[in-house]
């Protein structure tokens, strides 16, 4: 429905749409949608959903007639199947990465709970405190939305920021919160200690902790050992690997995933 009513229109049918605000996005969208749908000129659209691992799970092409109802039935499959954080509360989460390759906001907003929305309340689970973000991809060419996602970030990500790029990409979504500079620090090391520092009551070695490369690849993370105990509640979850130091690079970043 979104590529009938706004992925046609292209960056105009964009900006009417988000000028509507959250409104434009969850009602007028599927009118519109509908609207081409029924004009004749769309035959079939073909459905992909991806799994949590980032591989296709179905593809579907759909008579146009269908595609309303079928669209909303393969949304829940991808619900089912997408990837998320092997806890629900989290004192600590450091993503390695964001980037427009990864998700359209940057950051899923599903994954990390966050929706940065003025208006729209906030996902009750997963809770985390302190997001804080270190990198962003190549394939961004510098375009950080979903920085305002995060609560620190660091001098090497906000070096490399296009700010025409993403300011177009988020005026014409209208969310200007997920496009706001977060606490800058000097590095991985200097952003994880402020985290650290700041969670109220907690002593450093109960932080509950959690590393990711991104919000799209979650085969692998990092956990606290505090943490362990819980996530193997989980069948699907194993333990690769001994515990290990955290460590960091010369410059105070991560060394590698």
């Amino acid at each position: 429905m979104k590529m009938a009513s706004i992925g046609l229109g292209k960056h105009e049918q964009a900006l009417a749409l988000h000028g509507y605000g959250v409104e434009g996005i969850r009602d007028f969208m599927v009118e519109v949608g509908d609207k081409v749908l029924e004009s004749g000129h769309v035959l079939f659209g073909v459905a992909t959903v991806e799994n949590a691992y980032d591989e296709p799970a179905i593809i579907e092409a759909i008579p146009a007639a269908e595609i309303h109802e079928r669209e909303a039935e393969l949304l829940a499959e991808y619900m089912r199947m997408m990837p998320d954080l092997p806890v629900s509360n989290i004192d600590v989460l450091y993503v390695d990465a964001l980037g427009k390759n990864y998700s359209g906001t940057g950051m899923d907003t599903n994954v990390i709970g966050r929706f940065r929305i003025l208006g729209v309340d906030e996902p009750e689970t997963p809770a985390v405190k302190y997001l804080v973000v270190g990198d962003i991809s190549k394939e961004s060419h510098g375009n950080a939305l979903g920085i305002g996602l995060a609560d620190l970030t660091t001098q090497r990500l906000a070096d490399q920021i296009e700010r025409k790029a993403m300011n177009a990409n988020v005026v014409t979504s209208t969310f200007i919160e997920r496009a706001k500079v977060p606490m800058v620090l000097a590095s991985d090391e200097e952003a994880l200690q402020t985290a650290v520092r700041c969670n109220w009551g907690v002593p450093p070695e109960e932080t509950r902790f959690v590393r990711i490369p991104n919000t799209l690849h979650l085969e692998y993370l990092y956990v606290s050992e505090n943490l362990v105990d819980e996530v193997l509640r989980n069948a699907e979850t194993e333990v690769v690997g001994d515990p290990e130091e955290v460590r960091f690079d010369a410059e105070g970043y991560f060394e590698g995933f």
